[in-house]
């Protein structure tokens, strides 16, 4: 079934569509996310059209084909709920209890009695109403206008469309008899409509606290505060913008949080990996050995050097690079390199084993610590193990600068290069050029580099997140310990934290679902997840799975059977500082709720 977002074009065809008919009908929504499907039946010779959002709930209905049993055994197969509200035919009681009772008869095997009729006891309800000068230019708009409100304002709002002035102090009434009251209106033209909420959660709004109504949750969000703001305007009205004296504190800052002799700041992780790759000497012709479940960069910045990468799996556990597959690389291609392992998910390889290889195997070692900050291994911050250590400050990481990265060494020729190759393969440093009380105007190119800078608008939010980056570390273990804690009786494997007197940045927190104990695949699970109002990622799909790498190394999804494993099973949920308490609990009782509904019995 096509799922497509809900438009204007949508709403005014329904309206038309029914409108055409029926002189009056009424539509119900719970949550209005997706439009995707009509069902219709009688009832008393009135036609009934539901429409209904794909495998969670219905829609709604309208006065006005099809067999009511046929209709309602469908849905409790479908594992979906009859939610009624408004009544049809401006409050017809007795027509919407008939309805009502028939439909809570066929789904609970019971009949209900007037007197059980209770609007709290089933849903929050949406509701909409068209009447009278049903036809009216731009109600689909104005519906529109109200759905995004619903949606992403007070998701589980009511609400009221009428284009019928005389019936609104009715609908008024009947709302606030069931304990409901309006919070906001919009008007175009004749149409009216109005967001009915609970009335504590009205006042809630009022008071500006926290409401039970809650948007959707996105997958990451950055934390910042005035701190950042104000370094930001700070840089702008120094008339200094690009790299200058705030990415050189921000450099110094890291180079003593990771405890690196030279840091030098980039505009991307990728840069920095190509950078770091291009000083160790990988050139044309040459192999690095990486792991296949990362992002496409980690492979990608070796063929930008007309190198080629040598993939192995993970482990089946951590996720994190196997250092068996890693040393049986090592043994059939003597000739590579560099190995590259993924800190992932904010987790640190093996990087005891993996220093002691590269030192058997007369190697070097980049490490991709894009997930790292910070993080352990024995006891000691990553940054330093390898030659070199490449960070990232995109936005959804553990600390950001929109985007921008950090390289890291304690190899002073090593940092020599970056900071040539860094911008243009320059021989001096730009800022220097720029600020010197002297004629400086004179340059050298040494080299054809890159432009991988980072401004000091970037480091003005890096300065400020990296003296947060325990107290976010601590908030995101904080979510990641609660969530295994409330998953622990469910058909999943929560993350394996391989030392727990190490630190784990929390990056990811990455839920295995045991597919083989539920009903549906980890792609309906996230589209039910979505749905529910929480956003979710995959980390990875791994990179044999993609054309470039299958088409230009000969790989089928078959190989690296671990991997293949993983991208089956694996979703990351929200985990970032910013989420409230609230959203945390919203998150847990979702899955809880999905994973008990398609577990499959033993």
């Amino acid at each position: 079934m096509e799922v497509r977002r809900l438009n204007s074009e949508d709403l005014d065809a329904i309206v038309k569509i029914h409108s055409s008919a029926f002189p009056d009908f009424f539509l119900t929504a719970l949550g209005a996310r997706f439009l995707t499907k009509y069902y219709s039946f009688y009832l008393d010779d009135k036609h009934v059209a539901l429409v209904c959002i794909d495998g969670v709930e219905i829609m709604g209905f309208a006065v006005g084909s099809h067999n009511i049993e046929e209709f309602y055994c469908e849905l409790s197969n479908r594992k979906m709920y009859f939610l009624p509200s408004i009544l049809l035919n401006v409050f017809n009681w007795q027509l919407w209890s008939k309805i009502f009772k028939r439909a809570m008869s066929i789904i609970f095997k019971k009949r209900v009695n007037d007197d059980k009729v209770n609007l709290k006891g089933y849903c929050e309800l949406t509701s909409i109403g068209v009447s009278a000068d049903h036809q009216n230019k731009g109600v689909g708009k104005t519906l529109l206008n109200a759905f995004e409100v619903v949606c992403f304002e007070s998701e589980c709002a009511g609400i009221y469309l009428t284009t019928d002035q005389d019936n609104n102090e009715s609908v008024i009434e009947f709302y606030k008899r069931s304990g409901y009251d309006i919070f906001k209106e919009f008007k175009q033209g004749k149409s009216r409509v109005m967001l009915i909420m609970k009335k504590d959660k009205c006042n809630k709004t009022d008071r500006g606290e926290d409401s039970d109504l809650m948007p959707f949750i996105p997958y990451a969000l950055p934390l910042t505060d005035e701190n950042e703001i104000n370094e930001v305007i700070d840089t702008i009205r120094s008339g200094w913008l690009t790299t200058g004296p705030k990415t050189k504190q921000f450099e110094k800052d890291f180079s003593e949080f990771v405890q690196a002799k030279y840091a030098l700041a980039v505009n991307s992780a990728t840069a920095g990996l190509h950078l770091g790759l291009e000083a160790l000497g990988v050139g044309a012709g040459d192999k690095v050995i990486t792991t296949v479940h990362t992002f496409t960069a980690t492979a990608e910045v070796i063929r930008y050097l007309g190198a080629d990468p040598v993939f192995v799996d993970i482990e089946g556990d951590s996720f994190n690079i196997d250092c068996d597959e890693v040393e049986a690389a090592l043994i059939a291609h003597p000739e590579a390199k560099v190995i590259m392992p993924v800190h992932y998910a904010g987790q640190s390889a093996n990087m005891t084993r993996i220093m002691a290889l590269a030192e058997q195997y007369k190697v070097k070692v980049l490490e991709d610590a894009a997930h790292a900050v910070p993080t352990t291994h024995q006891g000691k911050i990553i940054g330093t193990f390898g030659d070199i250590t490449v960070y990232s400050f995109y936005a959804n990481k553990t600390i950001t600068t929109g985007e921008g990265g950090m390289l890291v060494t304690n190899n002073e020729e090593y940092a020599k290069r970056v900071s040539c190759m860094r911008l243009h393969g320059i021989s001096k440093d730009v800022f220097d050029r720029f600020t010197s009380t002297k004629p400086s105007w004179h340059y050298q190119v040494v080299a054809p580099g890159f432009k991988y800078n980072m401004t000091d608008i970037a480091a003005s939010l890096g300065i400020h997140q990296l003296k947060k980056a325990w107290q976010l570390q601590e908030r995101r273990k904080e979510i990641a310990n609660k969530y295994s804690n409330a998953f622990n009786d469910l058909p999943v494997v929560t993350p394996l934290i391989i030392n727990e007197d190490d630190v784990h940045s929390w990056h990811l927190y990455v839920l295995q679902l045991n597919i083989d104990e539920i009903s549906i695949s980890r792609d309906r699970f996230i589209e039910i997840l979505a749905e529910k109002g929480i956003c979710t990622s995959v980390h990875y799909i791994p990179l044999h799975f993609h054309p470039y790498w299958q088409e230009t190394y000969s790989l089928s999804k078959a190989d690296f059977p671990r991997s293949s494993k993983a991208f089956t099973r694996i979703v990351s949920l929200p985990n970032y500082p910013k989420m409230t308490d609230e959203q945390v609990d919203k998150v847990i009782s979702v899955v809880r709720n999905v994973l008990k509904e398609y577990r499959l019995s033993a």
